[in-house]
């Protein structure tokens, strides 16, 4: 079990962003989109990957000043809760691909989303 010092306001801003992009893909209908997202998502499986929350770290927190400590946390229960959230995108892109089952693709990418904007603004942690 590793853990590591994670900024709660970083990984919530990261869970915002990527929800309100696979939710932009859902309502555009755009099934490449939601692979390309699929393929950033799985890359946030390991935090130093993580575009977004690397962003909101490195940028945002020192342009408004953010003073929050940083909390350890279990790196494997993250990796593996984005490696749930990737497959939520990925496999509606293999369905897509097949032109199979589209409305049950869709009703994925829309859970996915659903359930990393409950998590940035609810705060699971």
């Amino acid at each position: 079990m590793s853990s590591s010092p994670i900024y709660n306001g970083s990984l919530r801003f990261s869970r915002f962003f990527w929800g309100f992009f696979i939710l932009m893909a859902f309502l555009f209908q755009s099934p490449s989109l939601v692979f390309a997202l699929g393929i950033f998502v799985a890359a946030a499986a390991s935090l130093k990957y993580n575009v977004a929350y690397h962003y909101h770290f490195l940028s945002l927190r020192n342009r408004f000043q953010l003073t929050d400590k940083p909390s350890i946390k279990n790196t494997e229960e993250l990796s593996r809760t984005w490696v749930i959230e990737a497959s939520l995108l990925l496999v509606p892109s293999l369905l897509f691909v097949l032109k199979k089952y589209l409305d049950f693709a869709w009703s994925l990418v829309l859970l996915d989303s659903l359930l990393l904007l409950l998590t940035a603004l609810i705060g699971f942690d």
